[in-house]
């Protein structure tokens, strides 16, 4: 109060006073709407800003504006309660806890600056929840939980992306518990447990064994208390769901599940779990994520809550395996190794600081604290468990002068003394902590407190459980010893614990001494100032863990490769690692099947842990399966792609598909409801739908995902797995399973090449039109990459496309570094591999696991599709030149399937369905292996998947060739690939002794080499019968080849290698001459010694004169590299032919490309022969097959694929094959061989990538037109199934589809017997200029007469489509002729613009007459 002036009237006094009255409340209403103003704005603008993305849409949640109050500076006094959660921080009157309650107050209270809400003022309701308040303007939330992710990044909020939000639970589900502490335990009263928040009651340090404050007699399962109480000291709990990081559910679940372990039947073990999940996914907070951003602790293992049956006589609750918990965190003393949904915390140890000094004087003191006990245990034998080595422990505990023993059977006082622990453990240098009834015991910690160095004999005792508080590296802070090696008595517990020197021992005590803060639970009713505890790292694990999550959402990533029943791999992954393999703990971890209870002596060990069990029950046996085992892919059936008004179900009388026939199939049309098999949507992923079904198949001793090597989403539905006979018989039974095919083994089948098709970078070219590939992405499936090529630089490269969602997977040799612009992606997968090879020989070249390429062929191929330029690209000085892909710009992705002995198709498959979801543009498979039908072959199978993802798929046609119908990867939604050779030769002329010229050629630098050209005695067929003509190793006798020139006939062994061989013996040349089978192919290599190829027409000469010469001499002249003077393209010998052996309506190959002597990138860990015994390093190497003609394709695809983006794969294909040349650069046939080459080695005829980029006029195929197609060639209707995974009626699609015949770019016409006559139908759209006018020009095959209707196509505009008819009448007379071909071809010419001329083969096929 102001003192009143003496001077003043009281009437003065009384006006002044109503005039200051008014200003005073003028000022405060101001200084209040000031205040107000500055709140909002600090609310909305700073807690609301970020720089989060917030684009991906998402209907958001309401919810309410609450004013947070984000750290409170109220220190309570030590000994004091903690305040309820939430209740706000004032200098209010004294709370019950400051006036001398020592009970924890209610838990949930909303912890606000705001007035009380309706929770305070008795309602167990959280407020209504609204939508919040945002600035005018802005963007609402795409999620509901993007203000929380926001809050990250605003600097200024100490508490921004720790919000943590704390259900208002009933009381029923926690405080009413306490009040009934009698009841929470069977055997031991838990009231004075469950004082002081639950610390127990204080301990005296009597014995000087503890420190005069912050020690108290702490229950073992007492962290549901405990926890829940820490939370209350918690400095950034909100109201807000909007601001939550996490929400924590206070339910003491560990207290609930003690009441009624014993005695009490399922449906009361389970009445809280269920009543609890009821409650929470009524909450608006819940929806945010369906739970998954909820955590609640249990002070119990996780067994206790994984009941795995309805049986009464079973376990525990099942609070774990409700579908609302499974979306929660669980934090359990103890977790599961084969679940995701829970995770360990450490047991609570004796010692509850108050504040940091009380943590640093006690680690001083076990630091000085002399320990005379070299080792120590604390325990009882478990005599009731066959595979407990605690018997053992004892004994050599007992038998040891420097073990120290507390026998729990004869001192039970002393082991639940925790003076007597304490002491035991802080006088012993190791501890031993071997499992209890479960894996861990509380000793463990106990032990680490006492600065005691832990020995472990089972990971899952500390190492796969305690991941967030306990170093990853387990050696750091402990000892391992594996159970197995003291049950067999292989080790001297003693003798391996001093072999550790004195210095190691300091350094592993002081790790574990500095562990101490992470281990224990700080004292609820304070606060530490800086040092973290056991639950500080919990909480932030479980915020780690959402955020994580909630990033992953909104960018769209999915972890669909995750496997639940090895979760305990995933956290010892280290930094970048995605995927988990094969384990050295794998033993430790083997889980039984759900219905195997093992029972001995009056206990249940379930999953190798052992609990009291109520009544005896019956020991059941597994054989543990030692038969051989092979790889199969399993094909499933999943009902939730089937209407839910109705579902078929295919009942197959025999489902083995291990044999190309066909099997009958009946459908029958049931009501969904009725499922006879296991839908995929009753369960939470596809991976764990996969498994279901070997947990049926296999041995209930073996955990089934050892035994799975893949589960395919996108490629195909199904997974791959090792089985045995019987197993396979077994599983071929099972509901959803629609055929199993055995693994198959495929084998993988430029400076110059991109000048010779065309592509220059002029303006008017097809390179810059198509922006030389820019932001296509070129998956190559293949022997992987050798990342440092320059090839792979990606300098001056366009940014990696957004669309990407691939990753850089780091392996042996190869970290995500190697990843860039260029090479923006990289996996492995070698699963069906290492299942099912044997060991490479030792002269193999070293094997890689990862995407790094120790082979050359997938470097080699990935470079031809999409290399940088590279200028002075050479091979030990030819070729040299600009090596380039033929997409320069374009991206690429590597997948490595194929290693020493090939690609196994459950590897293939898996890359494929990788690198659909990753988001690839072309697929790119330089491999392949026989003709087989579509249905059993994995590549057209993943290929049909890529198809409907707009993915294009180029592949080899293979190496099998000048063999009719060889042509593999037949597929009509795969681009087919055959080889052809370019007018570049490199010529190694052989000059023999009577003056006569043999050509040849080689890459061998011959011409940069004194004495290369050197003539020479020449031998040939020197080693008797031992394979010395075609220079097998060992072959060739030294004395008869050294010095000489050695003649080797092509076949058996590599044509490189048979140089080696005859460099091994001495010999100074080679000269390689071809079979009758290989005629006048020209391949050539860069040999370890001077050699040339010669063709079988030369060889025929070089034997002739080497048998009428009685000592034959020969030189070899080197040329150097030759461009333009040899006709070119010509089909190579070796390039596959078609027909299609299966499918022989679809004209295969599609279309040749350069393969022949194609230089492109190779690995600096072989020479460019590729040999191991090559020591020559290059960056570029030669090679030749169908695999390089493969990529030539691939990369101008991905021009295409630029150009046009939103083009389907058929209208990418159709642009190529319609545009392809027939004829040579010299004008004249295409030849195969001294003849002009026909459609079933040139399929449309050679690429052109220049014309490809703008083709005028496509043929479009829908992906349902492929299911049509196969319905017309009779494919059943599982088969069908199996490849398209669509369950269609072949007669209904045939009804409505009388005459269809495929959209495809080729003309396939087949006469069988007593046809004369066949129409077909064709559509062709419009890509190029509108107001186009379009006439038909046909070369009619010999025996037909062909008649097309309209003869003009009009188009008016662009994407207009327009069809025609095309009648084929025989002239033949059926059955005259047998399995004879004519063919000829159909040309759509544009009016004014000539470059555009659609051209489309015609085969026609009078089919072999059948007999009988």
């Amino acid at each position: 109060m102001r003192r009143r002036s003496p001077t003043s009237s009281p009437s003065d006094h009384m006006e002044k006073g109503v005039k200051n009255q008014q200003s005073r409340i003028c000022l405060l209403a101001s200084l209040a709407a000031f205040f107000w103003f500055l709140l909002l704005y600090f609310h909305f603008a700073v807690l609301g800003g970020s720089t989060v993305d917030d684009s991906t849409q998402l209907n958001p949640i309401s919810v309410n504006i609450a004013l947070t109050n984000a750290r409170s500076t109220n220190t309570q006094p030590r000994n004091a309660e903690a305040p309820p959660i939430g209740r706000p921080m004032t200098n209010s009157p004294p709370t019950n806890a400051e006036s001398g309650n020592t009970q924890p107050p209610p838990i949930g209270r909303p912890m606000t600056t705001s007035p009380p809400t309706s929770a305070e003022s008795g309602n167990t309701q959280p407020p209504p929840i609204s939508r919040p308040v945002t600035n005018i303007g802005r963007k609402s939330d795409k999620y509901p939980f993007m203000r929380a992710l926001r809050t990250i990044e605003n600097k200024s909020d100490p508490c921004g992306g720790r919000y943590i939000f704390v259900h208002d639970l009933p009381p029923r589900f926690n405080e009413d518990m306490l009040k009934e502490c009698k009841s929470l335990s069977l055997w031991t009263n838990m009231c004075k447990f469950t004082t002081n928040a639950g610390l127990g009651p204080p301990l005296e340090n009597v014995e000087g064994v503890f420190s005069n404050t912050g020690w108290y007699a702490t229950n073992q399962f007492a962290v549901d208390v405990i926890f829940s109480n820490r939370m209350k000291q918690y400095d950034c709990l909100t109201r807000d769901p909007s601001l939550a990081a996490a929400f924590f559910v206070p339910f003491y679940a560990g207290f609930d599940i003690a009441r009624y372990l014993w005695g009490y039947n399922i449906s009361t073990r389970d009445a809280a779990s269920l009543d609890l999940a009821n409650w929470l996914m009524k909450r608006p907070e819940w929806s945010i994520m369906d739970g998954k951003d909820h955590f609640l602790v249990a002070g119990r293992i996780t067994w206790d809550f994984r009941r795995l049956s309805d049986e009464e006589s079973d376990w525990g609750n099942k609070l774990l395996f409700l579908p609302a918990a499974k979306n929660m965190s669980m934090l359990v003393v103890e977790s599961s190794p084969w679940n995701a949904n829970d995770f360990g915390i450490p047991y609570p140890t004796y010692f509850h600081p108050a504040k940091d000094a009380d943590v640093f004087v006690w680690q001083d003191r076990m630091r000085k604290l002399e320990r005379k006990w070299l080792f120590s245990f604390a325990g009882a034998p478990r005599p009731d468990n066959p595979k407990s080595i605690r018997g053992q422990i004892i004994d050599q505990c007992k038998t040891s002068k420097v073990g120290k023993l507390l026998e729990c059977d004869f001192g039970e006082s002393k082991c639940h003394s925790p003076g007597s622990i304490m002491q035991m453990f802080q006088s012993s240098l190791f501890c031993l902590q071997p499992q209890g009834d479960s894996y861990t015991r509380r000793s463990a910690f106990d032990s680490m407190l006492a600065g005691c160095i832990p020995v472990f004999f089972h990971p899952g005792s500390a190492y796969t459980q305690y991941t967030w508080h306990l170093p990853r590296n387990y050696s750091k802070y402990s000892v391992f010893i594996t159970e197995d090696d003291i049950r067999k008595r292989n080790v001297s517990i003693e003798q391996r614990l001093s072999q550790i020197s004195p210095e190691q021992v300091r350094i592993m005590r002081e790790e574990v001494i500095s562990l101490i803060p992470r281990l224990i639970y700080a004292d609820p009713r304070s606060k530490l100032e800086t040092l973290k505890d056991a639950f500080d790292g919990a909480v932030q694990a479980v915020i780690d863990k959402v955020t994580k999550l909630r990033r992953d959402i909104i960018e769209g990533r999915t972890d669909e490769n995750f496997i639940e029943e090895i979760s305990w791999k995933y956290a010892l992954l280290d930094e970048g690692q995605r995927e988990v393999g094969p384990h050295e703990w794998d033993p430790f971890f083997s889980k039984p099947k759900n219905e195997a209870l093992l029972l001995l002596g009056g206990q249940t060990q379930r999953y190798g842990i052992w609990f009291k069990s109520p009544q005896p029950l019956k020991l059941l046996n597994f054989a543990s399966g030692s038969a051989p085992r092979k790889i199969y892919i399993i094909f499933m059936f999943a009902i939730e792609l089937l209407s839910p008004q109705s579902a078929i179900f295919l009942l197959s009388s025999q489902q083995s598909g291990l044999s190309p026939s066909v099997h009958q199939s009946e459908f029958i049309r049931v009501r969904s409801q009725v499922c006879l098999g296991i839908t995929s949507s009753s369960f939470t992923s596809k991976l764990n739908w996969h498994l279901s079904f070997l947990r049926k198949t296999v041995s209930s001793e073996e955990d089934p995902s050892s035994r799975l090597l893949y589960s395919y989403h996108s490629a195909m539905e199904g997974f791959s797995a090792s089985l045995s006979e019987t197993e396979l018989k077994y599983l071929q039974k099972l509901p959803d399973v629609i055929a199993i095919r055995p693994d198959r083994l495929l084998q993988i089948h430029t400076t110059y090449s991109y000048k010779f098709l065309g592509l220059n970078p002029t303006e008017e070219g097809g390179w810059f039109k198509s922006g030389f590939g820019q932001e296509a992405i070129i998956g190559v499936l293949d022997t992987g990459v050798w990342p440092e090529s320059p090839s792979f630089n990606d300098r001056g490269m366009p940014p990696v496309p957004k669309k990407w969602r691939g990753i850089c997977q780091e392996g042996q040799n190869f970290n995500s570094s190697y990843c860039n612009r260029k090479l923006i992606g990289a996996r492995f997968f070698s699963k069906g591999h290492r299942v099912a090879s044997i060991s490479p020989s030792l002269d193999t070249v070293r094997e890689y696991l990862s995407p790094r390429d120790s082979h050359g062929h997938g470097t080699h191929t990935s470079s031809t599709a999409g290399g940088a330029p590279v200028p002075m690209a050479n091979v030990l000085g030819n070729g040299a030149g600009v090596a380039q892909g033929m997409a320069p710009n374009a991206h690429i992705a590597i997948y490595k399937v194929c290693w020493f002995n090939g690609c196994y198709s459950s590897d293939i498959l898996a890359g494929m369905d990788v690198a659909i979801r990753d988001g690839v543009d072309i697929l790119s498979l330089s491999l392949g292996g026989f003709p087989l039908p579509i249905y059993e072959d994995s590549i057209a199978i993943g290929s049909f998947r890529a198809m409907e993802h707009k993915i294009t798929v180029i592949c080899a046609a293979g190496n099998s060739g000048p063999l009719q119908s060889s042509v593999a990867n037949e597929a009509p939604w795969i681009a087919t690939i055959g080889a052809s050779t370019t007018d570049r030769r490199f010529p190694a002329i052989v000059r023999l002794g009577d003056g006569k010229f043999l050509y040849g050629e080689s890459m061998y630098p011959g011409n940069l080499i004194p004495d290369a050209d050197k003539e020479l005695e020449v031998v040939y067929g020197t080693g008797g019968n031992r394979g010395s003509e075609y220079c097998l190793k060992g072959s060739l006798l030294r004395a008869n080849v050294q010095g000489k020139m050695v003649v080797c006939d092509r076949g058996v062994n590599g044509r490189a290698e048979k140089g080696q061989v005859v460099k091994e013996a001495s010999g100074a040349a080679m000269i390689l001459a071809n079979t009758e089978i290989n005629l006048e192919e020209d391949s050539v290599d860069v040999h370890v010694l001077p050699a040339t190829l010669i063709g079988f027409a030369e060889s025929v000469q070089l034997k002739s004169y080497i048998n009428s010469t009685r000592r034959p001499r020969a030189q070899i002249e080197f040329g150097g590299i030759v461009i333009g003077r040899s006709r070119a393209p010509a089909v190579a010998q070796f390039s596959s032919r078609g027909p299609s052996f299966t499918n022989p309506s679809i004209l295969k190959p599609d279309m040749i490309a350069p393969g022949v002597n194609i230089i492109a990138a190779w690995p600096q860990n072989l020479g460019p022969t590729g040999l191991p015994e090559d020591s020559r390093r290059v960056n570029f190497t030669v090679m030749s097959g169908t695999s390089m003609a493969c990529p030539h394709v691939s990369g101008i695809a991905a021009l295409i694929h630029s150009t046009h983006p939103k083009w389907t794969p058929a209208a990418v294909k159709s642009a190529i094959m319609t545009t392809a040349d027939v004829t040579d650069h010299s004008g004249e046939p295409i030849m195969d061989g001294n003849k002009p080459a026909g459609l079933f080695a040139i399929g449309a005829g050679h690429v052109n990538p220049e014309r490809a980029i703008t083709p005028g006029l496509i043929y479009d195929i829908r992906p349902d037109e492929y299911i049509t197609h196969l319905c017309t060639i009779g494919y059943t209707r599982s088969e069908i199934f199996t490849i398209t995974h669509k369950n269609v009626s072949c007669h209904e699609i045939l009804q409505m589809n009388r005459g269809f015949s495929l959209n495809y770019p080729s003309i396939s016409v087949i006469f069988r017997s007593g046809m004369t006559s066949k129409m077909i139908k064709r559509r062709l759209t419009n890509v190029g200029s509108p107001n186009s006018t379009y006439s038909v020009e046909v070369m009619t095959p010999e025996g037909v007469k062909v008649r097309v209707k309209p003869q003009r196509l009009i188009f008016k505009h662009i994407n207009q489509s327009l069809s025609y008819k095309i009648w084929f009448i025989s002239r033949k007379r059926t059955g005259t002729e047998i399995g004879s071909f004519e063919q000829g071809h159909l040309t759509w010419v544009h009016s004014c613009n000539s470059i555009y001329r659609v051209r489309s083969p015609i085969v026609v096929t009078w089919a072999i007459k059948k007999q009988g």
